[in-house]
């Protein structure tokens, strides 16, 4: 299946080969096309790339992992019925990497050109779950305009973003660089009956981490820009022995089994915010200690959807970081710590509405917060759910639900905010 919108004149050759028509690179708008791009560690293996011109091969006829692809690309692919060996290869739109021969590169690269991305995934087999973009090792999308993931069919699908780190190297990253690009949003969709986590980086969990690396590092997601995602049935943003950094945008966890944010052991997710290790004295030890910054001053941030971090008994606790710093950001949900930490920055007119929003309300007795910083920011506190903020500073305004007209105490429904020390 092929699109091509093009302007001016143009000639037109037939090709065998993929499916794309061959037309002057230079008055070709968008092009749709079937093939997957799909290379591991040492070759390419999808030539179609190659023979288009989108890519390159070394003096040793290695994969270079650059490509440059100065159009709007809209890669359409379905799922097949897998073999063992290249399962990747056969359910992803972008299959970068794999387990046995991850992409080692430092600088390996999809330079959009400032051009759209679209990854359409259609899963119609059983046991195999279509994912948009897999990465195993290093990867930057660049100079992207803006980024589209539709996953879809009779079957379930996967994540629509996964990184996970292969046994035997140190670490997967994936980079969109989607920040200062106008309209530059990467925009989700699954519309299968059953999911994945949404945007999902995940380690090896293993009883030791690899040397020079912290479990937490093992695999990493970091969108520069803002996302809009809805998830139906899991978590719109999962780490697990990684980190998802995302710099703004609209998340929403929708129906009562999906939670907006799921930071599991050893593991960080981290929107508009960042955390700085520091050293503090305490007694006569010093220890490390997460101090939470705001990544962006004007990116808005738009949560719909409980926040879970968790731990397990094997390892540390996930690190939830949110800064809403912005009029028109908001937070509607509940925080939950089981073994784990949660940091707000909320500012600027920003608003928190305290309650219930999605899945595993039932599994929060009290929202937790280890830190919280305010500064002219809104709490809504809608529920009887306690809020318990292990340490707090700046300023807050708090907006007590009540019915009648709160004039006596039996009238207020939210529940009591304690903090622990100022």
């Amino acid at each position: 299946i092929v699109t091509l919108l093009m302007a001016g004149s143009y000639q037109v050759m037939a090709s065998s080969e993929g499916a794309e028509t061959n037309v002057e690179r230079t008055l070709i708008q968008n092009i749709e096309t079937n093939q997957a791009i799909n290379e591991d560690g040492m070759e390419i293996k999808n030539k179609y790339w190659l023979n288009k011109g989108y890519t390159k091969i070394d003096s040793d006829e290695f994969a270079t992992h650059y490509y440059d692809i100065p159009v709007d690309m809209h890669i359409k692919v379905k799922t097949t019925q897998a073999s063992t060996d290249s399962r990747v290869a056969e359910y992803s739109a972008i299959a970068w990497g794999n387990d046995s021969m991850p992409i080692k590169n430092d600088n390996a690269y999809i330079d959009m050109k400032g051009h759209e991305l679209t990854l359409d995934v259609e899963s119609n087999k059983l046991n195999i779950s279509g994912v948009g973009l897999h990465v195993v090792g290093n990867l930057e999308i660049k100079n992207i305009k803006g980024m589209k993931i539709h996953l879809y069919g009779k079957e379930a699908t996967g994540n629509a973003i996964y990184v996970k780190q292969s046994y035997n190297n140190e670490q997967s990253k994936l980079l969109i660089s989607n920040e200062n690009v106008e309209d530059g949003v990467l925009d989700i969709q699954n519309e299968s009956y059953n999911q994945g986590p949404l945007i999902y980086a995940e380690g090896e969990n293993r009883k030791e981490p690899l040397p020079k690396i912290s479990r937490r590092l093992q695999s990493i997601i970091s969108i520069k820009g803002n996302i809009n995602a809805i998830a139906k049935k899991v978590a719109v943003v999962k780490a697990a022995n990684g980190t998802v950094t995302i710099g703004g945008g609209y998340m929403k966890a929708e129906g009562d089994k999906a939670v907006s944010l799921l930071a599991s052991y050893n593991s960080g997710i981290f929107i508009n915010s960042q955390g700085e290790e520091i050293e503090v004295k305490e007694g006569e030890k010093r220890k490390k200690k997460l101090i939470f910054k705001e990544q962006n001053r004007h990116h808005d941030v738009k949560i719909e959807g409980n926040v879970i971090a968790e731990g397990s008994p094997y390892g540390d606790g996930g690190i939830v970081g949110m800064a809403l710093n912005t009029r028109n950001s908001y937070f509607t949900g509940l925080v939950g710590l089981k073994k784990g930490e949660a940091h707000m920055i909320l500012s600027d007119g920003a608003n928190w509405y305290h309650e219930n929003k999605g899945g595993r309300g039932n599994e929060i007795g009290a929202s937790h917060l280890t830190s919280f910083y305010g500064d002219k920011g809104v709490i809504h506190q809608n529920t009887p759910k306690e809020i318990i903020i292990d340490q707090y500073s700046g300023n807050t305004t708090v907006v007590y639900a009540h019915k009648n007209q709160g004039l006596e105490a039996e009238d207020y429904i939210g529940g009591d905010i304690r903090i622990g020390k100022f």
